[in-house]
Parts: structure tokens; sequence; C-alpha cells
């Protein structure tokens, strides 16, 4: 009987164009009859997922994830157990194609020493605006967690992952949606102004435009507009000196990493010597992971830490 409950959650299943955040909410509905309390959007955030497997004391393991999130937190009809609520979610998401990921309940899954310090102490849940929602709400929600779901759909090109937190309290309960999304590339474009700027003000920029052939330090061409801006800087800019500092994600070897870096800098500081660059302004350095500017757990944050800076010398 429980399972017929499934049918009171509706699914959009046809997943033929990747969703914004705002369109996530009709992935995964709320419970018939639910009151919506907040919600909260973002293109591009970093979520920690609750999974397989369980560690010391039943604690699960995490698992970081960034994309665009959906997040809402509702309230269940009255005469409707947070038991009702959990069963028709597993059963739900289950028929919508997802994989159950972690189906967390006490006493074999520890609630406490999981949901509530991961979601709740960190603040994640508190410094979202969900808008105004009745006082102790997310206290209520996270603090006294009674089930928790994570479950993956993959497509080919991107994938979901759901979050459902059931309370036992005030009848709350939240349904959170990622879907997996890179970074949006180009949103900063170099020019010899910004150029300029970042040098003056911190004395290091990111070469923004400079690509790399995968695992080599060889530029590829569609580097030549980027290379052009830094040229005219440093031409008109003849009295200084800088540093050519190569960065690499942290997959892989340890001195491949460190070597590739600054193979990539040597690169750089080839091209501009070419364009007529004097040797001795440019010093090629590498440092590897060592100086990452977002996290390495996912591949944005890689993305963003493969780079090359240009850093102002004194002596």
């Amino acid at each position: 009987m429980v399972r017929t409950h499934a049918l009171r959650l509706l699914f959009a299943l046809l997943l033929l164009a990747p969703l914004s955040a705002g369109a996530q909410e009709a992935l995964i509905s709320p419970f018939e009859g639910s009151e919506t309390l907040g919600s909260y959007e973002t293109r591009f955030v970093e979520v920690p997922l609750l999974v397989p497997p369980l560690g010391e004391r039943n604690i699960p393991s995490q698992e970081t994830l960034e994309g665009a999130l959906s997040s809402h937190i509702y309230q269940r009809p009255e005469g409707v157990e947070a038991f009702e609520v959990y069963r028709s979610y597993v059963d739900a998401l289950q028929q919508g194609g997802f994989e159950i990921l972690l189906d967390c309940r006490a006493p074999d899954c520890n609630m406490k020493l999981s949901v509530t310090p991961v979601y709740q102490f960190s603040g994640m849940f508190g410094d979202r605006d969900y808008g105004r929602m009745p006082t102790g709400t997310v206290g209520y929600l996270l603090g006294w967690p009674e089930h928790y779901l994570s479950a993956r759909k993959t497509l080919a090109d991107r994938s979901y992952h759901a979050m459902i937190v059931v309370s036992s309290e005030r009848g709350l309960y939240s349904v959170d949606l990622l879907e997996s999304a890179e970074r949006k590339a180009d949103t900063v474009k170099l020019s010899e102004t910004l150029l300029a700027a970042r040098l003056n003000d911190e004395g290091r920029s990111v070469l923004e435009g400079i690509y790399f052939e995968t695992g080599q330090a060889v530029i590829k061409p569609e580097s030549t507009e980027a290379l052009d801006v830094i040229t005219a800087y440093l031409t008109s800019n003849p009295d200084t000196r800088y540093y050519v500092v190569g960065h690499t994600d942290d997959v892989g070897d340890l001195q491949a990493n460190l070597a590739l870096s600054k193979n990539r800098a040597a690169a750089v500081a080839d091209a501009l010597a070419e364009r007529g660059i004097a040797a001795d302004r440019l010093s090629a350095q590498g440092v590897g992971p060592y100086s990452p500017v977002a996290s390495n757990r996912g591949e944005a944050g890689r993305s963003v830490n493969r780079r090359v800076e240009l850093v102002l010398r004194l002596d």
C-alpha cells in the first residue's frame, strides 16, 4: 500500500536538455498537499553529499559535488507521517531512474553525527537565502533528522544528484537537486587594462586564454589572442620583470605535476620571447598543486587550478 504513494510525487522524466536551477523543481516535486516554506536556487555551488560506505560509529562518507542547485524546504500535510514521505520518495526516485546511493536511518546509519554537523553546524543551510520562513525552520529540519536519502541519475552528458532530509519535528522535509554543470568558461577575458590593474593591485595575474594540450606543455593555437595581449602590455612596460608561474591540479604524481607546471610556464615565456620580449625579463617557475584557488575534489575546481600566472618581480 505504501508504494502507491509514490504516485503522489510528480516527476518530469524527459531529461532531454539541461535544466536551469529554476526548472529543477519540476524534476522532483513535493509530496502532494505539502506547503512550501522556502526555496533557494543558484547556478553553481559546491555541496557535500552523504554516501556509502559507513565508517566508525556508522557515520556515512562524504562526496563533494558541484553544479546548479535547487533546494526547497516543505512542511508535509497534517496526518501524514515522516515515514510515508520518506517511503514515497524512495519509490518515486527509483521509478524515475535514480540510483539510491544512501538510505540513512537510525540505528544502522548515524543521523545525528552526519546530517546535523554536515548541513546544520556548518552553516550551509543557514547561509542560503530561502526567504522568510517560520523561526527555527532550519534548526528543526536538520537538528532532528529521521530519514536521509541521496540518489543519482546519470545521463550521457550530465548527472543529477538528489538529497532528501525528512525531520521528525514540525512536519519538515527538504528536497535538494544538484545538476552537474561545469563553471561557465570565459566569463573573464584578458585585456591590457585588466592585466595592468591586477599587477598594480595584487602583483599577480592569472593569464586567462592560455590553453595547453592535455598533460603537455604545448600551447594551443587558440591562445594567440591572450599572448598578443600579454605581449602588448609587456612592451608598454619595458622596465618591469616577472615570474611566469605554472600551476596544476592535484591529480596524478606530484613530481610529474611540478615538472609540468614549470614546463608550461617556460612555454609561455618562450612564446613571449618569440614575440620580442627580452628573455631576461621573464623567469619561468612551477609550483604544481601547491597553490590552488579552488577545491581539487571536482573538475570545475581542478580546471581553474590548472593555470599560468604572471607575478611581478622586484629585483
